[in-house]
């Protein structure tokens, strides 16, 4: 019964979200007066003043912490509600560690995932590690006895660490541990190319997938030609031609960036009618992280004055009723 209620009340979420024409008719605003007529045709606004093109924030704020309060009160599974909170901790936390413990100047944070945000501010001050994740612990641990205080060098270990985590939270289904698994092996090629091509070889592996050791290392030195013959890259050669397409027209990992947003969807799209286990659930949860993605894509886009046909053709895959 639990799991119907929560089903139900997540295909009902997930029916009012914004279509496609809704998105690509406010990406079109030709003005902050348009904008302002089309959020409230769309029903999007909800007390704010908009004023400027830099308040249009307000709305993602907001609706990210409507998603936050959505997920902590209507919680079907503590491990999952973990989940789809934690790159609000790690966001949290990282940009906190680089204020308080690297002196750099403090950032907006995001809105307060699982993890209170006094209470990672506590922790970082009073080099006090109660209340965090294993792995937020053993990762203020590395970082405390390493020499290396590099900027990327702590990046990487915050998205390393936030990747192994998801890997082991993941875990409470089958079908999201699938999924989280083939990003891995995304998110893997990605690293790969960029040690080649980029040469940042400070760069490793992430854990989770199913890209082996070898071919990780061949990606990282092989030529393209090599890479996209070799049978050891046969699952994975779609997406290494994208990448290089990508390359080629001097957006390195744009289109990347956009395959890893599009990828749960794609792996979902022919489960929506399937009411057993938590898909409905977490195919919402999903829905609702990248509407929130297209709508901040739009709104740097209309700040910044960018062509209007460039703001929607980046936005990421959209529910289609």
């Amino acid at each position: 019964m639990e799991k119907t209620y929560f089903n139900a009340r997540s295909k009902a979420k997930e029916a009012k979200l914004l279509s496609k024409e809704s998105l690509e008719m406010l990406s079109k605003s030709a003005s902050l007066e348009d904008v302002h007529k089309n959020l409230l045709d769309l029903k999007l606004l909800k007390g704010e003043q908009i004023n400027s093109f830099s308040d249009l924030y307000q709305i993602t704020n907001r609706k990210e912490k409507e998603f936050i309060e959505f997920l902590m009160k209507e919680s079907i599974n503590t491990d999952l509600t973990k989940f789809f909170l934690l790159d609000y901790d790690y966001f949290n936390l990282e940009s906190l560690y680089f204020y308080i413990k690297l002196n750099y100047p403090k950032t907006k944070l995001k809105p307060q995932g699982y993890i209170k945000i006094s209470t990672l501010e506590k922790n970082l001050m009073q080099n006090n590690s109660e209340g965090l994740s294993p792995y937020m612990k053993k990762l203020l641990d590395v970082l405390e006895h390493s020499e290396d205080k590099s900027p990327f060098f702590v990046d990487n270990l915050f998205k390393k660490t936030l990747y192994k985590e998801k890997l082991e939270l993941s875990k409470v289904s089958k079908e999201l541990y699938e999924c989280v698994n083939y990003m891995s092996d995304l998110k893997n090629i990605e690293l790969a190319l960029r040690i080649r091509d980029e040469k940042m070889f400070s760069l490793t592996k992430i854990d989770g997938g199913s890209l082996s050791d070898e071919v990780f290392k061949n990606l990282c030195y092989d030529d393209y030609a090599k890479i996209l013959s070799d049978s050891k890259f046969s699952s994975f050669k779609n997406v290494v031609e994208i990448i290089i397409e990508a390359k080629m027209a001097n957006k390195p990992f744009q289109k990347f960036d956009f395959l890893m947003d599009c990828f749960p969807l794609t792996f979902f799209d022919d489960k929506k009618y399937d009411l057993n286990g938590l898909l409905p659930y977490i195919r919402y949860c999903y829905l609702e992280i990248i509407q929130t993605k297209n709508l901040k894509i739009i709104f740097d886009g209309l700040k910044i004055g960018e062509n209007r046909k460039n703001i929607f053709s980046n936005l990421r895959r959209v529910y289609e009723k």
